[in-house]
């Protein structure tokens, strides 16, 4: 869980489509003007929200109209959308298996109606469950008058629009805030799991290890015998155990990371937006870390054991 994250709240800035959303109380002021800014960076853009039911719950899903030659949401194709012709932002696509081709059933939020969209593509430049079109588009399907439009997007802050116009000012601090509270909750006991994960695979080891050099105690002393020292001995009988563990290690960093992606998945699926599982190259190396960690313990703990096998437990099967 900490690599991912650090990955979504390190990536925040370069993914997300503006560094300020202004979304506004109404786009015309109290004397009926429509509210302008000097702002070179400032786009207007559209918003509403609606529903995509599923049996676990209801979730919302941001519906943007945007410009055609958008200098933030940067989509191909634009000026050539169909009415009912969308893009969808990459965690809605991830979250629920969507494709570009499949159409989406969205419900309006407080009347019985039905919005039905054909995924032209993906936006890989939003957190949010997110829907784009047209600006155009926007007003068309949701019986908008001309001209009307939610807020601006902008890279740099709005200064010449009064505060009692702005409904909220959405920025990247607020995307990451759900990361944060996670991490908050949860990132201190990750510390805990990582020597947990040592102490368990070290105890697994060990209960292995101790059963094979157990079983050949015999065969053990009689090579003590033989004038075999104890370091050849431990060689011969934890070099294939070392193996197998490498092995094994690296085997289960692979399919931990597939399990981890699935929990990770089924566990967010009960909650509002998306982000999803990520492992970097440090992550996999510090799983396989851990539980050669915990063998190398148990290593130690195997060698002292060899040592203290005599040799007239040979002699003694023996006879």
């Amino acid at each position: 869980m900490p690599d991912t994250l650090d990955y979504y709240k390190k990536n925040t800035d370069s993914m997300m489509f503006a560094k300020y959303q202004y979304v506004l109380k109404s786009y015309v002021d109290a004397d009926g003007n429509v509210l302008e800014t000097d702002n070179s960076d400032a786009e207007k853009f559209d918003m509403t929200s609606l529903l995509r039911r599923t049996d676990e719950f209801d979730e919302e899903v941001s519906v943007y109209g945007v410009e055609t030659d958008s200098a933030y949401v940067e989509l191909k194709d634009m000026d050539s959308l169909k009415d009912n012709e969308v893009y969808i932002s990459d965690s809605f696509a991830d979250k629920y298996s969507i494709k570009p081709g499949d159409t989406i059933k969205l419900d309006a939020q407080y009347e019985k109606k039905t919005y039905k969209f054909k995924v032209k593509g993906i936006y890989n430049k939003s957190q949010s469950i997110a829907v784009f079109m047209p600006i155009e588009h926007f007003a068309d399907t949701f019986d908008f008058a001309d001209g009307r439009f939610s807020g601006f997007l902008s890279d740099t802050r709005i200064k010449d629009i009064d505060e009692s116009n702005i409904a909220t000012t959405i920025t990247i601090r607020d995307i990451t805030k759900m990361a944060d509270q996670l991490d908050h909750s949860m990132g201190s006991y990750m510390q805990y799991f990582q020597v947990l994960c040592i102490l368990l695979s070290a105890v697994m080891i060990y209960l292995l290890t101790k059963l094979i050099i157990e079983k050949n105690e015999t065969a053990i002393s009689m090579t003590k015998i033989l004038g075999y020292d104890n370091r050849e001995i431990a060689s011969l009988y934890l070099f294939s155990t070392s193996i197998v563990v490498v092995i094994s290690d690296i085997i289960s960093v692979v399919l931990g990371a597939k399990v981890m992606d699935i929990v990770w998945r089924i566990m967010l699926q009960t909650f509002s937006g998306w982000f999803s599982f990520h492992m970097t190259p440090v992550g996999y190396a510090k799983m396989f870390a851990f539980v050669l960690i915990g063998y190398i313990i148990v290593t130690v703990f195997d060698f002292r054991r060899i040592k203290k096998i005599p040799m007239d437990v040979a002699l003694k099967n023996v006879e």
